[in-house]
């Protein structure tokens, strides 16, 4: 009980002192984000919290990692992003390390990160813009949004138009080809977790020429 109730003190002191620093921005903007949520962000951040190891990715895709201030474990690509500070998983948020980080905004992922924690961060004045990236066209969007988010609009145009080429290179290859490897795509161990329909891994797969197993 000493120790929940240290925690909730301490907690409540660290957000005093983010809201202080926070403050009412004068330069916001209110922008929708992928999970369909109203969400008053700084017209230029400083400091973000990455809340998936994927999203640092993008982050560190469009440029900007010096905006970084902290990341969730597994945030190792690239490797630049293993010596930021860490917040707990991306499935376990450290919520007390998150705020002492003193973010303006938190970006989250919409069916990844605890709802309660990216609704208590938002109650502490913390903005959290989350992402869906449930398929390739939904991570092209993502990318697009955080480019917009980041000040990073012509970064994230150019890498949307590699990602596109890519991909038009890999399907091209793909014409007349009648075999599809089957794929096992596994992505836990205890138990054993796969991919199946409606994931963006399923996609991946199929769009490579192959076919999911787990599919269904």
């Amino acid at each position: 009980m000493r120790n929940l109730l240290s925690t909730i003190v301490k907690i409540g002191a660290i957000a005093a002192g983010l809201a202080l620093f926070a403050g009412s921005p004068s330069n916001a903007k209110l922008v929708i984000d992928q999970a369909g949520r109203r969400v008053e962000i700084p017209d230029r951040p400083q400091r973000v919290v990455s809340l998936a190891p994927s999203i640092t990715e993008i982050v560190f895709a469009l440029g900007q990692e010096q905006l970084l201030k902290g990341v969730t474990s597994y945030s190792d690509f690239p490797p630049e992003a293993s010596g930021l500070p860490r917040v707990g998983s991306y499935v376990r948020l450290d919520l007390e390390r998150i705020i002492e980080l003193r973010p303006d905004l938190c970006i989250a992922i919409k069916d990844g990160n605890p709802k309660a924690t990216v609704d208590r961060l938002q109650a502490l004045g913390v903005p959290v813009y989350a992402l869906d990236p449930r398929s390739v066209p939904a991570v092209i969007q993502a990318v697009l949004e955080m480019g917009t988010v980041l000040n990073a609009e012509d970064r994230a145009e150019r890498l949307v138009r590699d990602m596109r080429s890519r991909i038009q290179r890999v399907t091209a290859r793909l014409v007349g080809t009648g075999h599809r490897p089957r794929v096992f795509f596994q992505i836990g161990d205890a138990p054993i977790v796969s991919v199946g329909t409606k994931t963006f891994a399923h996609e991946l797969i199929g769009l490579a020429g192959g076919d999911n197993v787990a599919a269904g």
